[in-house]
């Protein structure tokens, strides 16, 4: 196979014959070939320093993964340098946005590491103290600006933002009082104001709401027939 392939070789490169050597011959021509043309080790101390500074491959400073060089805090303050077109109300709203949202997130963290997992828990956090509309301002308004600046400059790829669900309002839980609760809460109304009293009474023992009583009037009422017609109506934007 070795031979094979030497021939293969020889053939390719135009050379018609070949030799092949014992091992005391093949010494021989080596060490002959190494008294013709006699060659000096190469080792890092035999290159001259700027042969060798000029092969040397330049480093290549590598991004480090979730690092923009900007933090929440930086974003904050270019905030209020640019938001001078918003009302002042607005900026004191958003700047108290900023300061609730910074007792539950490290401000100084770098915007690019900020994930959505560190948004639901800051979400978590403020819906212990802060109605579900505070809590969705302070994240879908005030930090949504913030990150919609780092995606503009290209600071981050992705709001964390974007998958992030808004809080909700739990069902409410009212107490329903019964027959007997609501005649002596009806009673109650009455002795404070007598008008109030009969509105109150008057939804009480027709059933009907705020919307309804709302719009009765006079002419709707036959006393005739002992009978009222409710009309409940939507105002006119």
């Amino acid at each position: 196979m070795a031979i094979s392939a030497l021939n293969i070789f020889a053939s390719e490169n135009g050379n018609t014959e070949i030799t092949v050597l014992t091992n005391e011959a093949s010494q021989a021509v080596l060490h002959r070939q190494a008294e013709l043309f006699p060659s000096t080790p190469v080792t890092p101390s035999s290159v001259p320093d700027s042969v060798l500074s000029s092969l040397a491959m330049p480093a290549v400073e590598r991004p480090t993964r979730n690092q923009s060089g900007n933090s929440l805090t930086s974003l904050v303050e270019r905030f209020r340098g640019e938001s001078g077109h918003l009302a002042r109300s607005t900026r004191d709203k958003l700047d108290f946005h900023f300061t609730v949202a910074a007792r539950h997130l490290n401000f100084d963290r770098d915007v690019a590491s900020i994930e959505l997992k560190d948004l639901r828990e800051l979400k978590s956090k403020l819906s212990e103290g802060q109605k579900p509309s505070t809590v969705n301002d302070i994240i879908f308004k005030a930090l949504a600006s913030l990150f919609d600046m780092a995606l503009d400059d290209g600071l981050i790829e992705r709001s964390p933002i974007e998958k992030l669900k808004r809080a909700r309002k739990g069902e409410p839980d009212r107490q329903q009082p019964n027959w007997e609760q609501a005649q002596q809460l009806a009673e109650e109304v009455a002795n404070k104001s007598a008008e109030s009293g009969l509105i109150v009474k008057l939804m009480l023992n027709f059933g009907v709401g705020q919307a309804e009583i709302k719009f009765l009037h006079g002419e709707r009422v036959d006393e005739g027939k002992g009978v009222i017609h409710f009309r409940r109506l939507t105002p006119a934007l």
